[in-house]
């Protein structure tokens, strides 16, 4: 059993034209992947919802957004799937804060000039996404990373 598709929608916003290409993608890319059964029960019963509403229901663009926010949080948590490029997004805000502000206050203090406090950011941000690289390879070894961009 797979999951089911939404049907297109060409009257839609730009905007919601992307977040309903993305929800597409996202199922087409999940369908690739052996995923349980009542993930695909309650994802089908989400897209089933999407497919009977009209084009200009305004109920239809809050169920795309809710229905790609529910299955984009549950592929991340339950099933342990991560879109490409998610793990160097994240690592590098979080080392550019943990690493790269610190280096910097430090250099700071030690040269007594507050004009280097920004020179531990490249640092923190070489730091961060080294990491997030080696963590995004690490998931595509283990088959968990989906060919999928960020979320729009």
């Amino acid at each position: 059993m797979s999951l089911l598709l939404p049907k297109e929608r060409p009257g839609l916003s730009k905007k919601m034209q992307k977040s309903h290409q993305y929800l597409i993608d996202l199922i087409n890319a999940l369908n690739d992947k052996e995923l349980p059964q009542n993930f695909i029960q309650e994802t089908n019963s989400q897209i089933e919802e999407i497919n009977h509403l009209n084009s200009n229901d305004m109920q239809l663009k809050k169920k795309i957004l809710k229905t790609k926010k529910n299955v984009s949080s549950k592929m991340m948590k339950e099933l342990k799937f991560v879109p490409k490029g998610y793990y160097q997004v994240i690592w590098m805000s979080i080392g550019m804060t943990a690493f790269g502000l610190p280096v910097g206050m430090a250099l700071s203090v030690a040269v007594d000039n507050f004009a280097f406090l920004g020179t531990g950011l490249p640092i923190g941000f070489a730091i961060g996404i080294g990491i997030g690289i080696s963590l995004d390879k690490k998931a595509a070894g283990e088959g968990k990373q989906l060919d999928i961009g960020m979320t729009v």
